[in-house]
């Protein structure tokens, strides 16, 4: 919970208003969807957990609402550029983001660049890559030493 308050205040400080209002009007909605999708996808909180938490802060809610708030996200973000520059800010300081997370993060940059920042990025990995390669394939090698030693030794 400490982790969803310290994500709802931070959503709260950036959009200027309080998610927890009970509202429709598009920037509370749109800042709700965020808090739904950090909380969900990075944070790993199931979609009863969410409403949960935002009905323990005054907001009505369930979790059909809260499944529709998340996959309405990307609209959202659409029409709303900024949810997209929030959405990296506060999960930049997420502690315990998993490796799966990180992809996800990487995954919605990745969905934001022109052409041009697409092939720099590319050739920026490609070393990344080639090291990433070579260093598996040492590790089989040494597996596979192993493996014969432990062979004879029998």
């Amino acid at each position: 919970m400490k982790q969803l308050d310290k994500i709802a205040n931070q959503i709260n400080k950036l959009a200027e208003l309080d998610i927890f209002t009970n509202t429709r009007k598009v920037e509370y909605v749109e800042a709700r969807s965020l808090f739904s999708v950090i909380a969900y996808k990075y944070i790993g909180v199931n979609l009863i957990g969410i409403a949960r938490y935002l009905k323990s802060k005054g907001k009505d809610s369930d979790h059909s609402t809260v499944l529709h708030s998340f996959k309405n996200f990307e609209m959202y973000a659409k029409y709303t550029p900024i949810l997209y520059v929030w959405l990296e800010d506060i999960v930049k300081e997420v502690d315990d983001i998993k490796f799966q997370q990180k992809q996800k993060i990487v995954s919605h940059k990745v969905k934001q660049l022109t052409e041009k920042n697409l092939e720099n990025l590319i050739q920026l990995l490609e070393p990344i890559y080639e090291q990433n390669k070579l260093d598996l394939e040492q590790e089989v090698l040494e597996e596979q030493k192993e493996s014969k030693i432990l062979a004879n030794n029998r």
